[in-house]
């Protein structure tokens, strides 16, 4: 089995085993972030590499961290995004935010040449047609990047059920089946 994709780490806007990998510290940040790149080529040449930072509707936030992790050389395939309006602050509704996360899709395509994802994506669990809604929205923004560029979407942790894990944003139902929200992935 080959991955098509794997991560150096999982929402690193701050960085990763800290305290040697934290962002106030660009440059060993970065060669640990090369050493994954290289370790992950070296047993798997063919499988793309993905940096995946949060908030993916917060163009300034993304700018801000790939500018760096450019800055200092970091290698990489992918730029990966997480998109879960329920954690914004204000703006916990998708359609007040959905055309940022499309714009910073493109604008992460045109400004440092890369493909993008949205790696993790979810909706309250209670609310499948709304989530159905977001989820739709976001496959259509990816689909939308120029050039074939928007690789994909992932649902994290679909089968997540809150009554049995807690996990409000899963898209499975009290009675251990998919709700509505998964069927956005049909289409």
């Amino acid at each position: 089995i080959t991955p098509e994709w794997v991560q150096v780490g999982n929402e690193i806007p701050s960085g990763m085993l800290y305290p040697e990998g934290h962002i106030d510290n660009w440059p060993q940040l970065v060669e640990l972030l090369n050493m994954g790149y290289d370790a992950i080529k070296e047993a798997s040449p063919t499988s793309q590499v993905i940096l995946h930072v949060d908030q993916g509707n917060n163009n300034e936030r993304f700018r801000w961290w790939f500018d760096n992790a450019t800055k200092y050389g970091a290698k990489y395939d992918i730029i990966g995004m997480s998109y879960y309006p329920y954690w914004l602050e204000g703006k916990p509704d998708y359609t007040e935010n959905i055309n940022n996360l499309a714009a910073n899709l493109k604008d992460m395509v045109a400004r440092y040449n890369k493909d993008v994802m949205v790696v993790e994506v979810g909706g309250e669990d209670n609310k499948p047609q709304n989530t159905y809604d977001m989820l739709t929205a976001v496959i259509n923004r990816v689909r939308e990047v120029p050039n074939n560029r928007g690789l994909g979407v992932f649902y994290w942790e679909p089968q997540g059920a809150r009554s049995w894990s807690g996990y409000a944003l899963s898209a499975w139902g009290s009675d251990g089946k998919p709700t509505k929200a998964l069927e956005a992935f049909k289409n």
